[in-house]
């Protein structure tokens, strides 16, 4: 569900429309309250995980929500787009991490069809029936209804620190309780709480924080497949692309949070890989080839032998879309700050786009759970990322909000939910 991480701020965000879809601010105040005062109840009886005080590790932040850009709405529809910024390595890839993906981002089509599809658009610049026959998602009025729902549960939460998102790393014990908010919900409050802060550093004419990003991944919107490479080398991630091949119109939700997307991969992150977080390297992928060679090159993992690279995923049982209360039954660190891993994030778009992205100073988790409400057998996982240096984050960033610390003293950590997926490098680190 969450993708946390990080990215530059967009300087030309404007925080008008969100609410426009909602009720009147009292309404949505009164109606808030009672829902957030049930969610707290919730939390309560289920033994919701309070927050600890500890020490330094840091947090990372990459929630997919609904960031549904204001920015996008400011975009002009035309084209102009970046290839992917690691060449194509040709030949068959036999990464064990593939069968840990999910099975839906694997395109369908045969590569007869592909050949077909490739011919058509070179001819005629149209791919037909694609949306449906490659497993992509291209519906406006489904994506709107989604977009509607998550922004009803934004408007039930009144102060984005009373859902719990962020928490400390000393809450991964061997038989603490441990509590999940639904994802939507968390989405909700980060949303809720980004506003919040961008709104204030408006009123304060003072630069937003380049630290706070909230990467577009709706719950409830079916995983799309990946473009065959032969296909995504043709169709280029654009704003041409959204109009003229997937039908969206300009105006549309769909449209707007998928301009975000354009706007994350084809200007935000830099030519050479990297972006304006120091020691940060980023790459956008639009195809499964395409994730192989980004996972084949030393730009995130450094230089590896591509075989020992394993993936680390949350069990969908907890990705979408409900509140979890396990009790942990065993914590691993799949990589500590002196190890190079990679995380990659769904992005909001018809086919499957994913920012992949190495940053410095993060620690990686997976926890074993036994629900609460299941037989011994029922044991699932949940992948976490701990970020060890938050100096320079908005002092009002949810995450303090969430642990109650300061910007560079003390960690934060996030679970990697829907659309997250953690790559690990074992070659740099043997446990």
């Amino acid at each position: 569900m969450f993708l946390h991480l990080l990215m530059p701020l967009y300087k030309q965000i404007t925080l008008t429309s969100s609410f426009a879809f909602a009720r009147t601010g009292i309404e949505r105040h009164k109606a808030g309250k009672a829902l957030m005062a049930a969610h707290q109840a919730q939390q309560r009886n289920r033994g919701a995980v309070v927050p600890s005080a500890a020490t330094s590790i840091v947090l990372l932040v990459i929630l997919p929500s609904l960031w549904v850009s204001h920015v996008a709405s400011t975009a002009t529809f035309g084209s102009g787009s970046r290839r992917e910024l690691v060449p194509h390595v040709d030949g068959p890839s036999d990464f064990d991490w593939l069968a840990n993906l999910p099975e839906q981002l694997k395109s369908p089509l045969s590569k007869a069809e592909v050949a077909s599809y490739v011919k058509q658009f070179k001819r005629n610049g149209s791919v037909g029936d694609l949306c449906d026959a490659g497993n992509l998602f291209c519906k406006e009025e489904a994506f709107r209804l989604y977009y509607e729902a998550l922004l009803h549960k934004m408007d039930h939460v009144v102060k984005a620190e009373d859902v719990r998102v962020f928490f400390r790393v000393s809450e991964l014990r061997v038989g603490q309780e441990l509590y999940i908010a639904d994802s939507a919900l968390q989405m909700a409050a980060l949303e809720r709480n980004f506003m919040d802060v961008a709104e204030l550093s408006r009123s304060r004419r003072v630069e937003p924080s380049k630290y706070y990003v909230i990467y577009s991944e709706i719950p409830e919107v079916p995983v799309r497949s990946f473009l065959p490479a032969e296909l995504a080398e043709v169709i280029p991630l654009t704003n041409k692309s959204l109009s003229e091949i997937f039908k969206l119109h300009p105006s549309s939700l769909f449209a707007k949070n998928s301009m975000k997307t354009l706007q994350i991969c084809n200007e935000r992150v830099h030519k050479d890989g990297t972006t304006v977080m120091d020691g940060e390297a980023a790459v956008c992928t639009t195809s499964l080839e395409g994730l192989q060679t980004v996972l084949k090159s030393p730009l995130l993992l450094g230089p590896h032998n591509a075989a020992n690279i394993r993936a680390v995923v949350t069990d969908p049982r907890l990705q979408c879309c409900s509140d979890f209360t396990g009790k942990i039954v065993e914590v691993r660190l799949e990589a500590d700050e002196q190890q190079r891993h990679a995380i990659c994030h769904s992005l909001m778009y018809p086919s499957a786009v994913y920012l992949c992205h190495f940053v410095p100073q993060g620690r990686l988790y997976s926890v074993t759970l036994k629900p609460s409400n299941a037989d011994d057998e029922e044991l699932v996982q949940a992948v976490g990322i701990c970020h060890m240096d938050t100096r320079g984050w908005d002092p009002l960033h949810l995450a303090f909000l969430n642990v109650h610390t300061t910007p560079g003293h003390g960690e934060a950590c996030h679970w990697l939910l829907k659309g997250s997926i953690a790559f690990v490098n074992n070659d740099a680190y043997q446990k």
